[in-house]
C-alpha cells in the first residue's frame, strides 16, 4: 500500500535538481546536456565559449575588448572617446546558436552586452541593427536589456526579482541559476517527502500517469493543454499578472498573453516579431488534434524525437505525405522537407533561426493579396508570389479554404466591412479561441451595432481566452452595454478575465449594483497589484496612469506618467498623455514643453504637432499655432479634424483664402460631417 500524498496545505518548497536526480537519473542525465541546463551559468572556464584572448569588436560607436586574467573574464568598453569602462563578466547566458554575457551595474542591475559570441561560426557579432543613444531605454545599459526584468524569470528557477521602486534597485535571487526540474514541475518538497516515505517503507517507486506524487505540476500523463501551459510562460509573449506565478494555476491566472495583432504578427497569424511558440502553436491543426510539445520534443534533453520527416511521419502516413506526389520536389531536397514547407522560419538576434509553430499550409495567394510571407518564396526568392500561387493551383487545384487573414487585414485597416468580417471570425467556433479572441480585440475599434453585439455575446463564451478578449474589447462601448454584460465577469474564475472586466468598468464603479461592488473592489486590488508586480517596466506605470485617469485620480495619474518618463523619457504615449493632463489642469506651458519634447524625439509624429497647435491657440499664439497645425496636417493627411482646427486658426488671423481651402479639404476627407459643413457655412456668412 502506497503512502498517502503529502497534505496540500502550506507552501511547497524548492529542493533543487540534485534531490530530483537521486531517483530520476535518466531524466537528469538528459537534462544536463540540454539548453535548459546551460541557460545561465557562472562565467568560469567551463561555461565561457567566446574568445577572450584579447579579441575585440566595434559596433555603432562602441568598442568591446575581451580579455582573461587570473581565471576571470573581463570586457573593456569604450564609446566615442570617453574613458573606457572595465566590467567583469559575471554570467554566461545561453549556449547555442549564440552565447551572451552579463555584467553587473550598480543597484543590483545585471545587463546583457550588445555583442555576443556566435557558437557556430566562432565569431563576435553585434546583436543590434542600428545605433541607440545611451539614454534610450533599449540601449544595452538601460532597462530594455536588463537581465533582472527582461530575462531572469525564464533562464533561472525559483526567481525572486526583489525590485525596490523608490531606489530603482534590485536584490534578485534564484533557487537555481538555470532552468532546472522545478522550473517546469514546481517546488518539489512534497514529492520528495512522498518518495522518502516509500524508500523508508521499502516500497516500489514505480510511477504511473494518474498519480501526482505530491508534485505541484506532474505533467506526466497530463492533458495536452496542461503540458502546453507549463511551457507557455517562457515560450510566449505575455505580461505577468502577479509577482509570484505558480505552476499550479491556470496560465491566465499568472499571465495575460499577447494576441494576433499588428506589429507582432502578420494578418495570417504568421509570426513577425519575437513571438516565441505559444501564440503560433495555438493556431495550428496539430494543437486542435491534441498534439503537445513533448510529442515532438523530448522534454528533458530537448532533442527532437526523430530527425527530418520521420518526426512528422510519427503521425502522418509516410506513404501519403513523404512522397514526391505530395511535396512535388526532388527527394532529399529542401522542398521535400515537411518543416521547410509547413514551418518556415526567420532569424532573430541575427543568428538564431526559429520556426513558426502554426504549421500552416503555404498560401502564396494570400501573399499576392496581403503581402504575407509564404514558404514557397522563402526558398524561391528570385520569384514573385504570383508564380508560386500558379504552381500551387497546378498541383492542388484552385480551391482554397477561407482564411482569417483577409478579415484581419481589412479590420486592422478599418476598411469598409471590417466589422462584419471580424465578427464572422469571432463567432466561428471552428477557429481556435486564440484566433477568435484576436478578432474580438480588433473589433474594439468598432462601435457598430453588429460589433457591439458580437463583443457582448463573446463575454459568455466557455473559453477564458475569448472572454478575456471580449472584456478588453468592450472598454469603449456604451455604458448601458457594459453594465448589462460585464459585471458577471467580475467574478470569473480566471484572474486575467476579472482584471479585464474591472478595467472596462472603471468609470462605472460607483453605479454598479451593490452585489457587484465587492467583486469590483477585488478586481481593482488585482489590477493594482499587477502594476506593482511589473513596476520595473515603464509600460506598467503608463498603464497605471491610464487606470488612475479613468478613475478621475488626476494627481495619481500624473505621478504614474512621470515615473514612466523617469525610466524612459522616449515613452511617447506617456508624454502625450501627461501633456493632455497638464493642459486640462491649466498648466499650458508645461504641456507645451512636453509636446515640444515629443516633436524633438519623434519629428514625424503628427499628433504632437496637432496637440501643440491647439495648446498654442488656447494661449492666443495663433501664428505659431497655425505653423504646428499645418505641420500636423502634413503628417496626418487623412485627418479631417486637423484641417478643421487649422481653418479656424487661419480665419481668426484673417487669412480667409487659406481658411476656405482648409475647410474644403476637411469636408473632402469627411463629406458626411454636419459639423464641418456648418462651420464652412458660418465662415461664408461671417466673411460675406
Amino acid at each position: 500500500m502506497r503512502p498517502e500524498i503529502p497534505p496540500t496545505d502550506g507552501v511547497p518548497e524548492f529542493v533543487g535538481s540534485q534531490a530530483c536526480s537521486r531517483c530520476h537519473a535518466a531524466e537528469a542525465e538528459a537534462w544536463r546536456a540540454s539548453d535548459h541546463a546551460q541557460a545561465m551559468r557562472i562565467a568560469d572556464d567551463s561555461a565561457v565559449l567566446g574568445n577572450f584572448d584579447t579579441a575585440s569588436i566595434a559596433a555603432f560607436g562602441e568598442s568591446f575588448r575581451f580579455r582573461k586574467k587570473d581565471g576571470r573574464h573581463w570586457v573593456e568598453i569604450s564609446r566615442n572617446g570617453s574613458p573606457p569602462e572595465i566590467h567583469e563578466i559575471r554570467y554566461t547566458f545561453g549556449v547555442r546558436p549564440l552565447q551572451q554575457y552579463l555584467v553587473a551595474f550598480g543597484k543590483g542591475k545585471i545587463q546583457g552586452l550588445p555583442v555576443a559570441w556566435d557558437t557556430g561560426k566562432k565569431r563576435w557579432f553585434s546583436l543590434a541593427d542600428s545605433a541607440l543613444a545611451p539614454d534610450d531605454w533599449f540601449h544595452w545599459s538601460r532597462g530594455g536589456q536588463n537581465w533582472n526584468a527582461q530575462c531572469a524569470d525564464c533562464h533561472s528557477t525559483g526567481l525572486r526579482r526583489n525590485y525596490f521602486p523608490e531606489q530603482d534597485s534590485f536584490h534578485t535571487e534564484f533557487r537555481e541559476i538555470n532552468v532546472s526540474c522545478e522550473a517546469c514541475h514546481g517546488p518539489g518538497s512534497r514529492h520528495v517527502n512522498w518518495a522518502r516515505q516509500l524508500i523508508s517503507s521499502r516500497q516500489d517507486l514505480e510511477m504511473d500517469s494518474h498519480y501526482p506524487h505530491g508534485l505541484t505540476a506532474s505533467l506526466h500523463g497530463e492533458s495536452a493543454q496542461r503540458q502546453i501551459e507549463s511551457c507557455a510562460p517562457c515560450h510566449s509573449r505575455r505580461t505577468p499578472l502577479q509577482s509570484d506565478p505558480s505552476a499550479s494555476r491556470n496560465f491566465l491566472d499568472n499571465y495575460s498573453p499577447d494576441l494576433i495583432r499588428p506589429g507582432l504578427y502578420h494578418p495570417d497569424g504568421h509570426f513577425l516579431e519575437e513571438d516565441y511558440e505559444y501564440g503560433s502553436f495555438l493556431q495550428s491543426k496539430m494543437y486542435r488534434k491534441g498534439v503537445k510539445c513533448s510529442d515532438c520534443h523530448e522534454p528533458h534533453g530537448l532533442k527532437l524525437r526523430q530527425e527530418g520527416n520521420r518526426l512528422c511521419t510519427q503521425c502522418h502516413k509516410a506513404e501519403t505525405f513523404d512522397t514526391p506526389n505530395h511535396y512535388h520536389h526532388l527527394f532529399g531536397s529542401r522542398g521535400a522537407s515537411c518543416v521547410e514547407c509547413h514551418m518556415p522560419g526567420k532569424f532573430y538576434m541575427q543568428v538564431d533561426f526559429r520556426r513558426d509553430h502554426s504549421m500552416r499550409l503555404p498560401r502564396p495567394d494570400l501573399s499576392v493579396k496581403l503581402g504575407t510571407p509564404n514558404a514557397c518564396n522563402d526558398c524561391h526568392r528570385d520569384k514573385k508570389p504570383e508564380w508560386a500561387a500558379r504552381w500551387v493551383v497546378k498541383w492542388f487545384g484552385s480551391h482554397r479554404k477561407p482564411h482569417f487573414a483577409e478579415a484581419f487585414a481589412l479590420g486592422w485597416a478599418h476598411g469598409s466591412g471590417g466589422d462584419s468580417a471580424l465578427a464572422a471570425v469571432a463567432q466561428d467556433t471552428l477557429y481556435h479561441p486564440l484566433v477568435r479572441a484576436s478578432a474580438l480585440e480588433a473589433l474594439s475599434g468598432y462601435m457598430t451595432k453588429l460589433a457591439v453585439a458580437v463583443k457582448a455575446g463573446a463575454a459568455t463564451d466557455s473559453n477564458e481566452l475569448v472572454r478575456l478578449a471580449a472584456a478588453r474589447a468592450m472598454e469603449g462601448d456604451a455604458r448601458e452595454t457594459r453594465l448589462a454584460t460585464l459585471p458577471r465577469l467580475l467574478s470569473d474564475s480566471i484572474r486575467a478575465v476579472r482584471m479585464a472586466a474591472t478595467n472596462s468598468l472603471l468609470d462605472l464603479g460607483p453605479i454598479l449594483a451593490p452585489g457587484d461592488q465587492a467583486a469590483f473592489r477585488l478586481g481593482m486590488e488585482e489590477q493594482e497589484s499587477s502594476f506593482a508586480a511589473n513596476a520595473y517596466f515603464p509600460s506598467s506605470h503608463f498603464n497605471a496612469g491610464l487606470y488612475h485617469a479613468r478613475l478621475g485620480q488626476t494627481e495619481e495619474a500624473r505621478r504614474a506618467y512621470e515615473r514612466c518618463l523617469a525610466m524612459d523619457e522616449r515613452f511617447i504615449p506617456a508624454r502625450m498623455n501627461l501633456a493632455q493632463l497638464l493642459a486640462g489642469q491649466g498648466e499650458i506651458r508645461q504641456a507645451e514643453w512636453h509636446l515640444r519634447k515629443v516633436i524633438q524625439l519623434q519629428p514625424g509624429f503628427g499628433d504632437a504637432y496637432y496637440s501643440l497647435g491647439l495648446a498654442l491657440a488656447e494661449q492666443g499664439l495663433l501664428d505659431s499655432a497655425t505653423t504646428y497645425l499645418r505641420g500636423a496636417a502634413d503628417r496626418m493627411p487623412g485627418n479631417a479634424r486637423v484641417r478643421y482646427n487649422l481653418a479656424l486658426s487661419l480665419q481668426k488671423l484673417g487669412r480667409n483664402h487659406e481658411a476656405e481651402k482648409a475647410f474644403l479639404e476637411a469636408i473632402r476627407l469627411d463629406p458626411i460631417s454636419p459639423d464641418l459643413r456648418y462651420a464652412l457655412a458660418m465662415f461664408y456668412a461671417q466673411t460675406r
